[in-house]
Formats: C-alpha cells, structure tokens, sequence
C-alpha cells in the first residue's frame, strides 16, 4: 500500500494527506490512517500538506447545525476571466447537507433573467420547495429574492452586509473551485468554461472524497472511479489504475488484476 500512496501522491503533488487517506478508503476500499498516510509522505522526504495551502483543522458539527443543514443550500457568484481578459460570472449552488454541487454554471451578463432560469434548471420538479437558500445583498439576487425563490417554494436568508462568512459553505466551495479548475484553465468562452464547470461538477460530486462527509464524495454511486467492496484483500495481487477526471486534471482509483 505503500507504493500506492507514493504514486497517488506523485499523480496529484496537491493532495493532502487526509485526502490521500480518504482515496484509499473510498476508492480502493482500503482502510488506513491519514496520519499512517503523512508517515509514509515524510519518511520519503515529501510535505503531507499540500503547497502554498494553509492548514485548516475541521470541528464537527453540533446537532442543530446537522439538522439544519438537511434543507439548507447557499448560493454565490465567483468571478474569473477568460482569455480575452473579459470578465465572467460563475454561479455556484452548494447543498449544506453533503456538500453536493447542485449548479455551476457561468455567463458575462447576470441578469436577473438569466438567474431565474439558472434556479429552474437547478431546481426542476419541485425539488426546490421547503428548502432554504443563503445569498449575499448583491443586487443582482434582489428580483430572484422577491420573486423566483418564494415562486419556487423557498425560503430566502440574505447575509448581513460585508459578512460573507455567514455564507460560509459556498464561499468554501469559491476557494475549492479556484484552487482546482480555475487556476489551471484559461477560458477559450463561456461554452469552453461551462463545459468544464459539468464535467468539474461530475468529479466534485462523484468522486471527489469530502471531509465532511468522512471521506465519501456528495453522491455515492455505481460507476468505474471505485472498486467493488468484495475485491479480495490481497493487495499484492492488483496494480494501481488511475481515472481521469477534468481532462486528466485529478484522478480517483481503482485496482486491476496484476
């Protein structure tokens, strides 16, 4: 397992330790210890931290945050350019409960127009009724606020002024979503982006392992990223087979026969 860790680690020189960890737990269905994991990274002379990133420790949630945050989803624009230094406005909806990326989905002129048909395309049949939605005092929210949401069967929270940490989840996600795909794209237009906005959606919500969630990804599902839980136990066996995600960008595992 050892070489394991070693070549996810060379793959993905940005993942941390615990990330690491959570690969092998979900992916491979190999149980280990994330601090067992930055053992193995420093005995080899490698940081289990990743680059230029700060190390944040995570407290669990008390029980009333748990409850509240089955029906909670916060909602944000994030800003970046394309190559004709033009710029272009992401529209992020973050589901607080398991982290699940429900929309992504980028434009030059957000209008409320174009909002509106961004939360019903997000939210199709009913999905959106009796859930809770957190937005800042942008102006471009005030007509969905007062019109779209309440159509929709939503419940609006608005932050206070200058306090984006009251949106906290999805101003997270802004970070997550520089830090993995935006920095290393410049994008050709906005089909380009969008493009790459789905198929980064795909990967966050499927494969990509979540602390939150101890490990597992948004949406737990049946498709090639993983192996099946019944693989027999001898990993000698088996050689390590990365899937590509985003274009080769981040990988999950799996195992194949030697």
């Amino acid at each position: 397992m050892e070489d394991w860790i070693l070549a996810i680690h060379r793959e993905n020189p940005g993942y941390s330790y615990r990330r690491i960890a959570a690969l092998l737990r979900h992916d491979l269905k190999r149980p280990i210890d994330k601090n067992t994991v930055a053992r193995i990274l420093e005995k080899h002379g490698l940081s289990p931290h990743p680059p230029n990133r700060s190390r944040r420790y995570q407290q669990d949630p008390d029980w009333r945050t748990f409850l509240n945050n089955h029906k909670v989803c916060g909602m944000d624009f994030k800003t970046t350019f394309d190559i004709r230094c033009r710029e272009v406005f992401i529209l992020n909806i973050v589901d607080h409960h398991r982290r699940r990326l429900i929309w992504s989905r980028a434009t030059y002129n957000p209008t409320a127009q174009w909002i509106a048909q961004q939360l019903r395309e997000a939210f199709p049949f009913d999905d959106a009724r009796d859930r809770i939605i957190v937005m800042d005092r942008d102006t471009a929210f005030a007509h969905v606020a007062k019109n779209t949401l309440p159509g929709l069967g939503m419940q609006v929270r608005r932050t206070s002024y200058r306090s984006p940490w009251q949106n906290g989840v999805v101003e997270r996600f802004n970070r997550t979503l520089q830090e993995e795909l935006l920095d290393y794209l410049v994008p050709l237009g906005l089909r380009h982006l969008n493009q790459r906005l789905t198929e980064y959606r795909h990967f966050y919500n499927t494969a990509r392992p979540h602390m939150t969630n101890d490990g597992e990804p948004p949406i737990i599902t049946d498709n090639d990223a993983a192996n099946d839980s019944d693989m027999p136990q001898e990993p000698e066996r088996y050689r390590l087979e990365s899937v590509n995600w985003v274009g080769g960008l981040h990988h999950s595992y799996r195992l194949n026969a030697a």
